[in-house]
């Protein structure tokens, strides 16, 4: 994989381009790339997606600026430009059931001319499509979707091309690439053959048993999610990826309030980190993170030390205006890199600028 900047790869993209772009309602989707398509003036673009976003968000940006020719698309329910301009003849819009949608990209990514579903038989969905019959069972043809480019988000990838997605920001980013459909979580009580295979006519990806999702989910009640994060046992919360050479560290809705809660940060990285055989690469993820301020000092101190003995580098980002000034000036301080990204998806940018420099 070469890394390029935001600026060279955009203007690889003609005008006209077909292009699949990732996310749900701008959840995952790339956003600095959407705003250089903008800044250059891409237009006359087909785009393939889960929706056209909201105005302002995602694909909505290229939508508001008239530069989408054509949708490809199984919502556009929540963006009232991409409805004004299809009744205005402005834009065409194809409207795809959405298990179709994925799975015609899937098709496209795999080599197939195409997939065979029942969705839509019997409808208004299959004016104009071929239906054949199987085994007694009507079926509508429809044909791979392929792009020139597809622009996908993910918090972090290496240089063959993996990619790592941050919670739910994953969405249908992996099925723009090729990688297909993969089943990684199961609602509570499902049988995996029974429920979910059994009523499937192709199989996903299986790599380990589907984790089970949380209960709380399907309960009319509020989940409690920050009450949670705020009970995460300090041991949690730190994740070391030997692979890739990373040391993620999700210091979200943390406080460290005392000399002592300084130094069980310090004992659980030495006993994480001690075996490693280089050093690595840590990103820190310090939302909603708060420190004493007499301790802050003290605090820098024991940072310098870690990275001394166990860092490569450091990648920490935080959407607080005054942590990041705060901690930014005790890390100056301490002769550490002071700058704290604002949100993921900087500090994953210069993530990627450090291994670059390293690669070189």
């Amino acid at each position: 994989m070469k890394v390029v900047s935001v600026e060279n790869a955009v203007a690889m993209i003609p005008d006209g381009a077909v292009l699949m772009i990732g996310g749900f309602m701008a959840v995952g989707t790339p956003e600095r790339v959407i705003d250089e398509l903008v800044r250059q003036g891409k237009k006359n673009l087909t785009v393939i997606a889960n929706d056209t976003a909201i105005p302002g968000r995602g694909i909505g940006k290229l939508v508001d600026k008239g530069l989408v020719r054509r949708a490809v698309t199984s919502h556009i329910g929540l963006n009232p430009e991409t409805q004004k301009q299809m009744l205005g003849g402005k834009m065409a819009v194809d409207l795809v059931p959405q298990g179709t949608l994925i799975e015609r990209i899937r098709a496209g990514g795999s080599g197939l001319g195409g997939i065979l579903t029942p969705t839509g038989v019997g409808t208004i969905v299959e004016e104009g499509k071929q239906k054949i019959d199987v085994n007694g069972k009507s079926y509508l043809v429809e044909t791979a979707l392929r792009a020139d480019f597809a622009l996908v988000s993910a918090f972090l990838a290496d240089y063959l091309g993996n990619l790592s997605y941050a919670l739910t920001a994953r969405h249908f980013n992996p099925e723009l690439t090729g990688e297909g459909l993969e089943l990684v979580e199961i609602a509570p009580g499902i049988d995996v053959e029974r429920d979910i295979l059994a009523k499937m006519e192709f199989r996903p990806i299986i790599r380990r048993d589907p984790a089970v999702m949380d209960k709380r989910i399907f309960l009319p009640e509020a989940m409690g999610l920050r009450d949670d994060l705020l009970r995460m046992p300090l041991e949690q919360r730190f994740t070391y990826h030997p692979e890739k050479n990373q040391f993620f560290v999700n210091f979200e809705g943390h406080v460290v309030r005392s000399q002592q809660d300084i130094e069980r940060i310090r004992r659980i990285v030495e006993t994480m980190l001690s075996s490693a055989r280089r050093k690595v690469h840590v990103i820190v993820n310090y939302d909603n993170f708060s420190i004493y301020p007499d301790i802050i000092d003290e605090y820098s101190v024991m940072v310098r030390d870690l990275a001394d003995r166990f860092y490569s580098g450091a990648t920490r980002y935080s959407t607080s205006g005054f942590l990041r000034t705060k901690l930014g000036d005790a890390l100056s301080r301490r002769e550490l890199a002071p700058h704290i990204y604002e949100n993921a998806e900087e500090a994953s940018a210069h993530l990627h600028e450090l291994e670059n420099k390293v690669a070189s």
